[in-house]
């Protein structure tokens, strides 16, 4: 019996176990694998508060030209503006900020930037109530994930999201 594992993890179970546990790291790590950079956040105070997200490219940059991870802490309240900006990227790059369900809270507002210049917009999402169609900000209360792709090494750039 394996030590720290449930009597009931014994040899073949304790085989499938493993494998799929060794899968879950495996896969789980895949969408970090081929990002190079880093992400910092900082938090403002008042109201509405910004939350920054400054992203710096790697120097390296082999595989994918792209800059992925989570952030530290919860967003929460209602998106009111974001502010996007970078520093000698591609032509044209894109970001995500993605929510726990895959929803872009940028409301694809990040798709299609270029380079050197900045960008401010209201991600909103179109709902639709009987034969009218509404649009609202986003609402928001998670832990996002940060994606910028298509970008060269050693570019850098920030999302400055000013929430409620």
């Amino acid at each position: 019996m394996a030590i720290g594992l449930p009597a009931l993890c014994e040899g073949e179970d304790m085989k499938n176990t493993l494998k799929v546990l060794a899968a879950s790291l495996v896969l789980g790590l895949a969408g970090f694998a081929f990002a190079e950079g880093t992400i910092t956040e900082t938090t403002g105070i008042g109201s509405p508060a910004r939350v920054s997200y400054d992203w710096v490219a790697g120097t390296n940059l082999t595989y994918s030209g792209s800059v992925a991870g989570n952030v530290d802490s919860y967003l929460r309240g209602t998106i009111e503006r974001v502010t996007i900006q970078s520093v000698s990227t591609s032509a044209v790059y894109n970001a995500y900020l993605y929510d726990m369900n895959n929803v872009d809270l940028l409301a694809g507002g990040g798709v299609g930037l270029a380079s050197n210049t900045v960008y401010s917009f209201t991600p909103a999402i179109t709902m639709k109530a009987f034969a009218a169609t509404n649009i609202h900000p986003m609402a928001v209360n998670d832990l996002p994930r940060l994606f910028v792709t298509n970008i060269g090494p050693s570019s850098a750039g920030s999302i400055d999201i000013y929430i409620r």
